[in-house]
C-alpha cells in the first residue's frame, strides 16, 4: 500500500495527483524551484521541499536530488505527472533501484517507446502501420539528408525523445535541412537532454487521433474511448475532445486493435496513450506516451472514471476495476489550454505577473485544472499553460456550448493569453462541423484571427465610462490611488467635453481617439447613471451606464451590455463576451500613458530566457526578418530577427547568457536613420 507519495512535477498537473491522493488518504509530498516557492501545488500537499535553482536541469530535472527527498521522507511512491521525468527511463530506474515504486511502467518499457526510433521498428514489426521513416543511429548531416532525399519532401525532423512538440521541424526543401536540423537539435537537448533525431514524411493536414490504454499487472488490457488532438500550434495541442468526431465504426476498431496490439506485445502496466495520425480511413503509428496525458480529463468525463486512482491502484499490485464490456463513453467532453502567449504574434509564449485570475465553479459538466492563482509570477523557465478548461454536454454540440460559456467567464489580468483565439475556434463552422486537421489554424487563420470592429466599439465604450467615473467626486477614494488624481476633477451638472486617447495593447495594438461630451454628470446616488455623448470615428453615441466595482454596465440602441473589469491603476483589462482587451487610456491633461510610450523595439528580447546562439555578427548588413539570435524561453526555441533593413553594430548578450523581458540584446543602425 502507498502512504506517501511524492510528486515529481509542478503546477496544474501536481495539483491534479495532490487532490486524487488525499481522497485516497495518501500523504502528498511536493517539490519546488526557486521559481516556485509560493505555488499553489506546494500548500496543497503535506509536505514540500526546495530544489535549489531555477532552471529545469537544476530543479525538476535533477533526478538525484528528487530521489535523496523521497528517500530521506519515507517516501513509498513517485508520480512523474507529465513532461520533465515522466518518460525518463534513468528516473524510473533510480525509483526501481532506490525501492520506490514508480507510478507508470518499467524503465525497460519507458526506454524501449521513449525511443521514437527504436518504439518505430517495433511497431513496424507487429504490422502496425507507420509512415515511411529514417531512424538509424547515424546522426551526422549528410546521411540524414540523403535519407529525407530517399523519403521525399516534405519530411520531418523529429527528436527521437520526449514529445509535446519539442524538437519538431517541418523541411519542405532541401535548401532548408541544414538551419531546421540544427534546431530541432537544439531544441530537442534543451528539453530532453538528447539531441539525436529521425526523418519521417510530413502527411501536411492528417487528423492527430489518439487512444487512451491501460493495463494491470494481471494482464488486463483496456482501451478507453478514443481523442482529437488535431486543433494545434507549433506542433502542440490546444483543443482536444473525446471521442474523437467523425470517424468510422470501421476507423474506430482499427484504432483499438492497433493500440491494443501494441500493448499486449510490450506486456504493458498503467496508463499509457498511442498517438495515430489519420489520413481518410488510413491510420499510422506516430508516438507511444507513457504516461498521463495532459488532455486526459475529457476521457476521465465521457468514461466516467478517475485515471490517477487507476494508476496508483495498478501500481500497488490492484487489477482494473472494470473490463471492456463494462467501459461504455457516455457524451462528449471538450479540453482548452489557456496558455500565457500572443496568438497575434505567431503564439509567442509570454511571461510575467499575472496579477488577476478568476474561474467559474466546477461541477458535474465544467472541470477546471489550474495551479495558478492571482499576484502569481509565470516563470520563463517552465511551460505557460496556465489552465485547462474541460467541460461535458449530452453531444458535441452542447459540449462545445457549454465550454464556450464557460470560456466566457474565465478572467485573466496582467499578462496575455490565448484565451480569445480559443474562443474564436470553438465558435468557428469548420470546428462545429468537425471539419479538423493539423493544419485547421493555418487553413482557417483569415477568419480565426478577425476581430469584430463592433465588440471592440463596446471596449471603447466602456473605458469611456470608466474614465469619467474615475474622474467623478462619487468615485474620489479611488481617483486619489488612480494616475489621474491630479487632474482637475470634472464639476458635477456641469457639461463639459475632454478627449481621451486610447490605447489598445491586446488582443492587437490599435490606436482610438475618444471624443467625450458629459450632458449629466453622475450625482453621488449609486443607483444614477453617467450620461455621455461620444463621437468614436465620426460616429455619435448617446450612451447611459454605470460602473461598480466589477462591471461597467450601459445601454446602447436598446440593447444592454455588462463588461467586468480589472483596473491595476494604469492598465484596464476588460472581459467582454469574446475578447480579453487591455488599455492605457490617457486625457488631452496628461499624456503619461499615450502610445507612443508604449512602444518597444525590435532588439529587446520579449520574455526572460537563455541565449542559445548568436546568428548573424556585428558589422553584417541584414534585411527585415532575417535571424539575428535565438533563445529559449518557455520550453521553446525562439528565434529572433530583424525588424528592419540595416546593419548590426553590436551584440549585448553572448550565448547561455540568462536574459530578462526587454533586455537590449543587440544594437542596430536602420537604413531610415542613416538616410
Amino acid at each position: 500500500m502507498i502512504k506517501r507519495l511524492l510528486i515529481a512535477n509542478r503546477g496544474e498537473i501536481a495539483c491534479r495527483i495532490i487532490k486524487t491522493a488525499q481522497r485516497r488518504g495518501i500523504e502528498t509530498v511536493a517539490v519546488y524551484s526557486d521559481a516556485d516557492p509560493a505555488s499553489l501545488h506546494t500548500e496543497m500537499a503535506d509536505y514540500a521541499f526546495r530544489l535549489p535553482g531555477q532552471l529545469p536541469l537544476e530543479t525538476y530535472l535533477n533526478i538525484d536530488r528528487i530521489i535523496a527527498i523521497a528517500l530521506e521522507n519515507k517516501v513509498d511512491a513517485i508520480h512523474p505527472g507529465y513532461g520533465f521525468l515522466s518518460e525518463n527511463p534513468l528516473f524510473c530506474q533510480a525509483c526501481e533501484k532506490s525501492n520506490l515504486i514508480f507510478i507508470g511502467p518499467s524503465s525497460a518499457i519507458i526506454k524501449q517507446m521513449g525511443d521514437k526510433a527504436a518504439a518505430k521498428t517495433l511497431i513496424q514489426s507487429i504490422d502496425v502501420p507507420t509512415l515511411t521513416s529514417f531512424q538509424g543511429a547515424e546522426q551526422e548531416i549528410k546521411p540524414l539528408q540523403q535519407a529525407a532525399e530517399k523519403i521525399g519532401y516534405p519530411v520531418l525532423i523529429k527528436a527521437v525523445a520526449g514529445g509535446g512538440g519539442k524538437g519538431m521541424r517541418i523541411v519542405t526543401q532541401a535548401s532548408e535541412f541544414n538551419t531546421a536540423y540544427q534546431s530541432a537539435q537544439s531544441e530537442a537537448l534543451a528539453s530532453f537532454g538528447n539531441d539525436r533525431v529521425l526523418i519521417e514524411k510530413y502527411l501536411p493536414a492528417p487528423r492527430h487521433v489518439e487512444v487512451q490504454v491501460f493495463a494491470d499487472q494481471q494482464g488486463n488490457c483496456l482501451t478507453l474511448s478514443t481523442r482529437d488532438c488535431s486543433i494545434q500550434r507549433r506542433y502542440q495541442k490546444i483543443i482536444e475532445e473525446a471521442p474523437a468526431p467523425n470517424l468510422s465504426d470501421s476507423l474506430r476498431l482499427q484504432l483499438a486493435e492497433s493500440a491494443t496490439k501494441i500493448v499486449n506485445t510490450l506486456q504493458y502496466q498503467g496508463a499509457g496513450t498511442i498517438e495515430f495520425l489519420v489520413d481518410g480511413e488510413d491510420h499510422y503509428f506516430m508516438e507511444m506516451n507513457t504516461r498521463l496525458q495532459v488532455e486526459h480529463p475529457t476521457t476521465e468525463q465521457v468514461m466516467g472514471c478517475d485515471l490517477v486512482d487507476w494508476q496508483i491502484s495498478v501500481a500497488e499490485g490492484k487489477p482494473l476495476p472494470v473490463n471492456q464490456q463494462q467501459l461504455n463513453a457516455q457524451g462528449h467532453s471538450i479540453e482548452a489550454r489557456i496558455y500565457a502567449e500572443d496568438p497575434y504574434q505567431q503564439f509567442l509564449p509570454i511571461a510575467g505577473n499575472i496579477q488577476h485570475v478568476e474561474f467559474p465553479e466546477s461541477n458535474q459538466s465544467v472541470r477546471i485544472d489550474s495551479g495558478i492563482r492571482s499576484g502569481e509570477p509565470l516563470s520563463p523557465y517552465y511551460d505557460p499553460m496556465i489552465a485547462k478548461v474541460i467541460c461535458h454536454g449530452a453531444s458535441r454540440a452542447e459540449a462545445i456550448t457549454q465550454l464556450t460559456h464557460t470560456l466566457e467567464k474565465v478572467h485573466i489580468a496582467g499578462i496575455k493569453t490565448n484565451l480569445d483565439f480559443l474562443k474564436s475556434v470553438l465558435n468557428s463552422e469548420p470546428f462545429a462541423t468537425a471539419a479538423l486537421d493539423t493544419a485547421f489554424i493555418k487553413t482557417h487563420q483569415q477568419s480565426l484571427f478577425e476581430i469584430d470592429p463592433q465588440e471592440i466599439q463596446h471596449n471603447l465604450i466602456a473605458c469611456a465610462l470608466f474614465f469619467i467615473a474615475q474622474q467623478s467626486q462619487h468615485y474620489q477614494d479611488t481617483r486619489r490611488s488612480s494616475p489621474w488624481h491630479n487632474r482637475n476633477a470634472w464639476r458635477l451638472n456641469t457639461p463639459s467635453k475632454q478627449t481621451l486617447t486610447v490605447n489598445l495593447t491586446a488582443p492587437s495594438a490599435i490606436e482610438k481617439t475618444l471624443t467625450v461630451e458629459v450632458t449629466r454628470q453622475n450625482s453621488p446616488n449609486d443607483t444614477q447613471a453617467i450620461q455621455l455623448e461620444l463621437t468614436i470615428e465620426q460616429q455619435s453615441l448617446s450612451i447611459s451606464g454605470t460602473v461598480d466595482s466589477r462591471y461597467i454596465r450601459y445601454n446602447n440602441d436598446q440593447q444592454q451590455f455588462s463588461i467586468a473589469y480589472f483596473y491595476d491603476g494604469s492598465t484596464l483589462t476588460l472581459f467582454s463576451q469574446s475578447y480579453t482587451t487591455q488599455w492605457l487610456i490617457s486625457s488631452e491633461l496628461d499624456h503619461d500613458y499615450s502610445a507612443s510610450a508604449q512602444q518597444g523595439n525590435s532588439n529587446k528580447a520579449p520574455m526572460s530566457g537563455r541565449i542559445i546562439q548568436l546568428i548573424a555578427h556585428p558589422g553584417d548588413t541584414l534585411q527585415a526578418g532575417d535571424p539575428v539570435l535565438t533563445m529559449e524561453a518557455m520550453k521553446m526555441e525562439h528565434t529572433l530577427k530583424m525588424a528592419y533593413d540595416g546593419e548590426l553594430t553590436e551584440f549585448c548578450c553572448q550565448a547561455n547568457d540568462i536574459v530578462k523581458e526587454d533586455d537590449i540584446l543587440y544594437q542596430f543602425t536602420s537604413d531610415t536613420e542613416s538616410t
